[in-house]
């Protein structure tokens, strides 16, 4: 215990870069609590991507459900199936969205 109690007056540089170098290796705890946090920051930016996602989406479907002319305009049969298709998958993928949101909450 007395080892402890004592300070010493000066120190190498030798035995300083030791306790460094001990002090590094002692850091590596710390790197593992980044590591944890990984996931959770990982899991915050997809919320934030979905909640950008989910905004965009539901413009598109207001755009596409006011059915104004210049979306038809100029376009063949297959294209505007495909408009029509696009507008479905997006209230589909609003659906489950709200759907795994509301999971979540249970």
């Amino acid at each position: 215990m007395e080892e402890f109690n004592s300070i010493p007056k000066a120190i190498s540089h030798k035995a300083l870069n030791k306790y460094l170098a001990l002090a590094r290796n002692d850091n590596g705890s710390m790197q593992l609590n980044s590591d944890i946090d990984k996931p959770i920051k990982a899991k915050e930016e997809f919320k934030k991507l979905l909640v950008s996602w989910s905004a965009l989406s539901e413009q598109l479907l207001d755009t596409l459900n006011k059915k104004d002319s210049y979306l038809t305009e100029g376009k063949n049969a297959n294209s505007i199936m495909a408009m029509g298709a696009l507008r479905a998958h997006l209230h589909l993928a609003l659906q489950a969205k709200k759907e795994s949101e509301r999971e979540n909450q249970d």
